[in-house]
């Protein structure tokens, strides 16, 4: 099996059973937001340490531009890939536009909202020209769900850092457990998510064990 045709088969996947795994992909943001200068310290040197800042910024604008694969696919098996040209062409416009504006007044802040608006502007312009070749369900109030549970375990980090940093390390390891508890406990892992999940990793196991016996 080529890549290509396991990247097809992937999409038809997702296509024919929609998963949003938001869960992780939030997880990992809320874990680079506390550990933020521990991912600096590995990837560079301490004369970074004041840029560590931005690390949970750029994972969120990369998290929410994660979800296109889940949205070209709906254009690619149609055979409209026009579509995501023309939103893609349009994202870049916005791009100019916002980095222009943003950077010239706010500098490294505003290239960071830059970023996260482009994205933002992506995603909804997928999701538009996909829904218009094929009506389905987006789960955003899951999303939502996990930015509040999310949002509500950084202020709680943040709060608490703030009072004191001597139990700095076990409060990480405290909220990142609880992030998963909290999930399931509200229902935003639920049964459906992991029949979803199982079903899609059984699916390509099963196909690229197929096609290479």
């Amino acid at each position: 099996m080529s890549l290509g045709q396991l990247r097809v088969y992937i999409f038809s996947s997702l296509s024919n059973k929609p998963i949003l795994p938001s869960p992780l992909l939030i997880f990992v943001v809320i874990s680079l937001t506390f550990c933020k200068t521990v991912a600096i310290s590995i990837f560079a040197n301490e004369d970074y340490l004041s840029a560590a800042w931005l690390i949970p910024w750029v994972s969120l604008a990369y998290f929410i531009g994660g979800f296109k694969i889940f949205l070209i696919a709906t254009a690619s098996l149609a055979d409209r890939t026009d579509l995501l040209i023309k939103a893609g062409l349009f994202t870049i416009i916005f791009n100019v536009i916002l980095n222009y504006f943003l950077i010239k007044n706010y500098g490294v802040e505003g290239a960071v909202l830059s970023t996260i608006l482009s994205n933002v502007i992506l995603i909804i312009l997928l999701l538009n020209a996909s829904s218009s070749i094929n009506q389905f369900s987006w789960p955003i109030m899951k999303i939502i769900h996990g930015a509040i549970i999310s949002g509500i375990l950084i202020i709680t980090f943040e709060n608490i850092r703030g009072i004191t940093i001597d139990y700095s390390f076990l409060t990480k390891c405290l909220l990142l457990i609880a992030f998963p508890i909290l999930s399931v406990f509200t229902n935003l892992i639920g049964e459906k998510e992991m029949n979803g999940v199982r079903y899609v990793w059984s699916s390509i196991l099963k196909k690229v064990k197929f096609n290479y016996e």
